[in-house]
């Protein structure tokens, strides 16, 4: 009787996929290597792209280079900033954020001093407050006290000084809670202070002990005592009932 099996492979078959293989990892292997070539050289190109006289592709590279987390391109951007601080090309509000997401304290003073610039033309001062939060820059603090009392970075700064969380912030933040702010810049005053937590505390304790008729039983009232909650007890915001 004759027999067929349709599932016999042939005798090279085996050595045809240890080949295979084979082939297919030194390709990954290769491609890893070109892609680190690739983005290596990458980030020295766009460092060279923030002097192109075309501004889309100078933007282009500013944003790049913040999104890359690669710390070479702080002290480029850093440069760049400080020309267009006096050069007003309007790239700055491009660099600062940029700075912000790298995250790297070396940009600090820079920003300070972008934040400090009171020039009428100067339109920095609010993305260098959201920067030097982002770095969390505590040397800025009382920089960007200063410009919470400002109307123009008064959001940007009460933010900043809510994610850095600063003891010194308090007095400040406390003002935020007012209903007359904006929503954001109360909500980060909020979670300024309940990161603040026991420092805070001595001054959350006068607020609520404070009488008036305006505000006597509002909002900014429930606000302090469901912070306190917060601190002392672990509660969360709406709970201060519970305590």
């Amino acid at each position: 009787m004759l027999c067929l099996s349709i599932d016999r492979k042939p005798r090279w078959y085996g050595l045809y996929i240890l080949v295979f293989a084979s082939l297919f990892s030194l390709f990954l292997l290769t491609g890893q290597k070109l892609f680190a070539s690739e983005n290596c050289t990458s980030i020295e190109q766009l460092i060279e792209e923030l002097e192109d006289s075309d501004s889309d592709r100078c933007w282009d590279a500013i944003n790049a280079l913040g999104s890359s987390g690669d710390k070479r391109a702080v002290p480029p951007l850093m440069t760049a900033l400080a020309k267009d601080m006096k050069q007003r090309k309007g790239i700055a509000m491009a660099i600062i954020p940029a700075l912000g997401h790298l995250k790297d304290v070396r940009a600090v003073p820079l920003l300070i001093k972008s934040l400090n610039n009171l020039d009428e033309d100067w339109l920095g001062r609010e993305a260098a407050a959201q920067a030097l939060g982002d770095i969390g820059a505590t040397k800025a603090v009382p920089g960007l006290i200063r410009a919470a009392w400002l109307p123009e970075t008064r959001n940007a700064a009460i933010e900043a000084l809510a994610a850095i969380g600063d003891p010194r912030a308090v007095d400040v933040l406390l003002s935020a809670l007012s209903e007359s702010e904006m929503p954001g810049a109360r909500e980060a005053a909020v979670a300024g202070l309940i990161h603040i937590g026991q420092p805070a505390v001595p001054a959350l304790i006068d607020k609520l002990k404070t009488r008036h008729k305006k505000y006597s039983e509002n909002h900014e009232r429930a606000l302090v005592a469901e912070i306190l909650n917060k601190i002392l007890y672990g509660a969360p915001p709406g709970d201060s009932h519970r305590k």
